[in-house]
């Protein structure tokens, strides 16, 4: 399956890079064939151009469908879609504004659109709730001996600009002109799935950290042992009811 899907991106970049290459086309290319690839080629930047609108939408408020436009030709050159389905495609928007010198003097869009991503991502992702069934098994210590999972619906995200309250303002009907970008306060943000809608909320720097030592697949013990100060009992309450964690193993008896 991995190679048939490699095999298709491969024959897709190659066709994409051909129907670019317009000095081979025009050389090729008899005049029909011409037309019948400029028309192809204009099809696939609408769609590009289309889809970007809809997994960035904030980004394409802020810079405008020209400049959403000339990111999905520079996304298509360099990373044509993998699958038949446009939702799979879009995903390194956040580097490609890192490189551009255009967007130097606003850093804070390739948060702001990594946060849009994953708002998009989450959203198409699986839910893996933990039953209660699955938590009866851990009596007692066993619960500091268990190990959980990030949800695969869960992203996290850590950004030195206020994007947060840059996307929640452009979801007014007349979105906020106000400058949110001067912000100094490191934003931790958690990303997740609740009820079949995508959210986010803000964590603080040691809710963050947890989660992040978490994702490396330490235990309940050994993270206490880390982070002694951390407030476990309601974080746990929280982080079962919004599905934050999933895949408990138990690990009694193993020191990790």
């Amino acid at each position: 399956m991995k190679n048939e899907v490699a095999n298709l991106a491969q024959r897709q970049q190659h066709l994409v890079q051909r129907i670019f290459d317009q000095r081979k086309l025009a050389s090729r290319a008899g005049e029909a064939q011409w037309q019948g690839l400029v028309i192809y080629q204009k099809q696939l930047q609408y769609s590009a151009r289309r889809s970007l609108t809809i997994s960035y939408p904030v980004l394409h408020q802020l810079i405008g469908p020209q400049a959403l436009g000339a990111l999905a030709i520079k996304l298509l050159k360099a990373h044509p879609p993998a699958s038949g389905d446009w939702a799979d495609w879009g995903q390194p928007i956040p580097q490609l504004l890192r490189q551009l010198e255009r967007f130097n003097d606003y850093p804070f869009l390739a948060d702001l659109s990594l946060l849009e991503w994953y708002l998009h991502e989450v959203g198409r992702a699986p839910v893996e709730p933990i039953h209660k069934d699955s938590l009866l098994r851990f009596q007692g210590e066993d619960l500091l001996q268990a190990r959980f999972s990030l949800s695969p619906s869960v992203r996290l995200l850590r950004s030195q600009f206020a994007i947060d309250e840059i996307w929640l303002a452009h979801q007014q009907a007349e979105p906020l002109h106000h400058d949110f970008t001067g912000s100094q306060d490191v934003r931790f943000l958690i990303v997740y799935q609740q009820y079949q809608n995508t959210q986010f909320e803000l964590l603080t720097a040691a809710e963050f950290q947890w989660f992040l030592s978490l994702e490396q697949g330490l235990s309940i013990n050994a993270l206490l042992e880390l982070y002694p100060e951390f407030d476990f009992v309601p974080w746990f309450a929280k982080a079962t009811a919004q599905n934050w964690i999933s895949n408990p193993t138990l690990l009694k008896g193993v020191n990790s």
